[in-house]
């Protein structure tokens, strides 16, 4: 269901994209639910007594499939970075995602936590009314003179 939700937003990109000149080869919709997937690719020829409640609008996918515009590939549930906004992630998930999103890599984590421990400092003393920067000036000192950010 989720996958027939999204189809449309993600047809219309490919279909933007081409008509900017570029070539698409292939489209991939990662799901982490095999039933699902043999829903998906096999359409009505699929649907069983318990799965007779899922409407026909759900099997559009079908024939975008059998068109070429997409395809759908198994992926493990803790290898889907969607679920960062779905799900609760805990522990070495939960960072593995962050860093996907945020594009930040492992060997630059360092420079990131000493930015962030300076940063912290000089709002601490912000806050405490020990300093003139404000505290819009103390972002930018931080994160543009270590160069964190590119600015």
């Amino acid at each position: 269901v989720s996958v027939a939700d999204s189809l449309s937003k993600t047809l219309w990109c490919r279909h933007f994209i081409e008509e900017q000149g570029c070539v698409v080869d292939d489209v991939y919709v990662y799901q982490d639910n095999q039933s699902a997937i043999l829903l998906e690719n096999n359409g009505m020829r699929s649907v069983g007594k318990d799965t007779r409640h899922v409407k026909i609008k759900h099997f559009f996918i079908t024939d975008k499939i059998k068109d070429n515009e997409l395809k759908v590939i198994w992926r493990p549930t803790e290898k889907i970075i969607g679920d960062f906004y779905t799900k609760l992630l805990q522990g070495s998930q939960f960072v593995e995602h962050r860093n996907a999103i945020l594009g930040i890599k492992q060997k630059d984590l360092p420079q990131y936590l000493k930015s962030y421990e300076e940063l912290r400092k000089q709002l601490i003393l912000i806050n405490n009314g020990h300093s003139h920067v404000n505290q819009q000036e103390c972002v930018e000192i931080i994160f543009c003179n270590n160069d964190v950010v590119g600015c």
